[in-house]
């Protein structure tokens, strides 16, 4: 269904996507293993962005949810929406222009996020920037306990 440049103006206007919400997202480009979308090319994604990116309606980072839990793998995340298992494919996240949204459909809870934060450190390959971020803590404590 094709909506005039007023209507999604409007629309938008009414989105104020939150971290850890769930909305349905319109993913139409997706090739080979991406994940794609159902019949009118919609799928579930959780917000992954913070929210002061988020206010800015531009750029949103999502994570795709997929009901398919055959197997899970170290870099995904067992989740339970709507009463469904299913599971958020942080492997996959991606980052969508805030018309691609179509509807908030709920959240997800704060354990799955906290899970799905860590996948994303493992994923994005941060481990070592946290590592560096702690050791400059623990030099700033120690110096401070010296004085």
């Amino acid at each position: 269904m094709d909506i005039s440049e007023k209507q999604l103006a409007d629309k938008i206007a009414e989105l104020n996507p939150r971290r850890g919400e769930v909305y349905l997202v319109k993913i139409i480009d997706a090739q080979g293993y991406e994940q794609k979308g159902n019949d009118d090319d919609e799928r579930l994604a959780v917000v992954v962005s913070n929210n002061q990116q988020n206010e800015k309606k531009n750029i949103i980072v999502i994570v795709p949810l997929s009901s398919k839990v055959k197997k899970i793998y170290p870099f995904q995340v067992a989740t339970f929406f709507q009463g469904k298992p299913g599971k958020a494919k942080c492997e996959q996240v991606r980052a969508i222009t805030i018309e691609r949204f179509r509807a908030k459909l709920g959240e997800l809870t704060e354990k799955e996020m906290n899970e799905i934060e860590e996948k994303l450190v493992f994923v994005l390959r941060l481990e070592s920037l946290i590592k560096r971020k702690v050791q400059a803590i623990v030099q700033k404590y120690l110096k401070l306990s010296k004085l």
